[in-house]
């Protein structure tokens, strides 16, 4: 399918034979790994960029070296002119803000879009959701993400996921509706939120802050415990989520890490010990995500979880930070003196003032045999997911659940 392969010291091109009458003019800047492609793939980079270096390194004698093509010139030509224009530590605030209206032009009509889809799936009648084929949904998130709102396209394919979710997702759904169209009204009056909520309404749409800016934000100094940890494998991405209770200000943080599936998460934390450490928070109107600043080493574990609440005091926690921002995918909910109980789909933690959801764990009821323990679980708006149990002055870390 390749024609016209060549290469000279800085780069290699080719011409691949595609779907199109015309075949696809494909180079790469081997030095960065940087390629360009005709085709029109709304990926980058594109898979007739991965094949072109994937073939040079496989069999470099495909590539004579010579001159380049008039069209790999000029592509080369316009990189260096780039990059000469950028001055090395100089940011052109100008430019940055240009980009980000534009940004946000393309997103104000990617929500104004997602307005009427919704529209159109609820006046057609929720009954039919679980009907719709997985290319209703997906299409729907990929106009998002081509909007540059991968946030809100994230919570339309969980669209997808809640329609074929079994028993209740009838209220699940509604919840969720509900979510995105808070989403767009919010977006609709950035200007009139506070800012706090302000930066809410970015995160859920998708825009992300460096963590450099987080980092230089005043810390927030404690002996931090590692409540729990939980691992999630995704199609793309490795997921790894970490929870810190700090003793002294009863603050919860989140540390979120990220890897590559054919790659490996950074070392993690390990779960029941105790660290002397800065926490930054990432804004918010009830921040939870943080990053740690600074880790001045281990501390003695305490003998019981610390933060810990009735289930009544428990939803109101919850309540109080889903009023703050309704768009919290995930919540640390630390229990005292909790019974767990129930059968097949109908678990629950429970004590004297009420109960939460939770989902089976079969190795913490044999932990409890019956009897109250201390439980940090995460919640996702419907169940729990026990993640840690204190039990007398010991502390026991449960299995990554797979719910």
């Amino acid at each position: 399918m390749w024609s016209q392969l060549g290469r000279d010291d800085r780069a290699a091109w080719g011409l691949y034979a595609g779907s199109a009458a015309e075949p696809y003019r494909v180079q790469a800047d081997v030095a960065v790994r940087v390629t360009h492609c005709t085709c029109p793939s709304r990926r980058y980079p594109c898979k007739h960029g991965d094949a072109l270096l994937a073939t040079l390194e496989a069999d470099p004698e495909r590539f004579p070296i010579q001159e380049p093509p008039q069209w790999a010139a000029d592509w080369l030509a316009g990189r260096e002119a780039k990059t000469s224009r950028r001055a090395p530590g100089i940011v052109d605030e100008a430019a940055r803000a240009k980009r980000v209206e534009q940004r946000e032009g393309r997103v104000t009509q990617g929500l104004d879009e997602l307005e009427l889809w919704l529209r159109d799936l609820v006046q057609q009648g929720l009954v039919q959701a679980p009907s719709k084929p997985y290319t209703f949904w997906e299409n729907a998130a990929a106009r998002l993400v081509d909007s540059q709102a991968p946030g809100a396209a994230r919570m339309v394919r969980e669209l997808g996921t809640i329609a074929v979710g079994g028993v209740g997702w009838q209220e699940r759904m509604v919840r969720a509706l509900g979510r995105l169209t808070l989403l767009i009204q919010a977006w609709r009056r950035l200007e009139h939120l506070p800012e706090a909520a302000l930066a809410d309404v970015r995160s859920a749409v998708g825009f992300t802050v460096s963590q450099e800016s987080v980092l230089a934000t005043e810390p927030l100094r404690d002996a931090w415990l590692v409540a729990g940890q939980r691992e999630v494998m995704g199609d793309r991405l490795a997921q790894r989520r970490t929870w810190l209770l700090g003793q002294v200000t009863k603050r919860p943080a989140m540390l979120l890490e990220f890897a590559v599936q054919e790659g490996s998460l950074p070392p993690a934390l390990v779960v029941g010990s105790v660290m002397d450490a800065e926490v930054c928070f990432y804004p918010g109107a009830a921040p939870l995500r943080a990053l740690v600043k600074a880790n001045y080493g281990s501390m003695e574990r305490p003998h019981e979880l610390p933060c810990t609440t009735t289930v009544a005091e428990c939803h109101q926690s919850l309540a109080a930070r889903y009023a703050a921002n309704p768009w919290t995918e995930r919540q640390p909910a630390c229990l005292r003196g909790v019974v767990p109980v129930g059968g097949g789909q109908q678990w629950c933690l429970r004590d004297d003032s009420g109960a939460l959801p939770s989902f089976e764990h079969s190795h913490l009821l044999g932990l409890s045999g019956g009897h109250p323990v201390d439980v940090f679980a995460e919640w996702d708006g419907v169940k729990l997911a026990p993640l840690l149990v204190g039990k007398g002055h010991r502390f026991v870390r449960l299995p990554n659940p797979q719910y």
